[in-house]
């Protein structure tokens, strides 16, 4: 069943699976109109610089049960900062 919720399909794009399309890329650049307390207006291009990096980053090491120890790490390393905000657990 397609979201007809615009923030849904937003946050639709957090799904790991999802990356390396245009679309998600566009609803990952909506989603702080969503939720404006998470990404402030001056880390604006600090996060869409994040996203490009996060689109494009390769996870030959992730599979499905890892994860959230992946989302671990990059909370530890700081590696998406502003992004990882994002991230609930599961």
């Amino acid at each position: 069943m397609p979201f007809a919720n615009a923030f849904l399909k937003a946050v639709s794009s957090l799904v790991l699976c999802n990356r390396k399309t245009s679309v998600a890329l566009e609803l990952m650049k909506e989603l702080p109109l969503y939720v404006s307390n998470v990404v402030q207006d001056s880390e604006k291009e600090a996060y869409d610089s994040e996203i490009h990096n996060f689109q494009n980053d390769h996870f030959n090491d992730i599979v499905e049960e890892s994860v959230d120890l992946w989302w671990r790490d990059v909370e530890n390393t700081s590696k998406y900062l502003l992004f990882s905000r994002w991230h609930l657990p599961c």
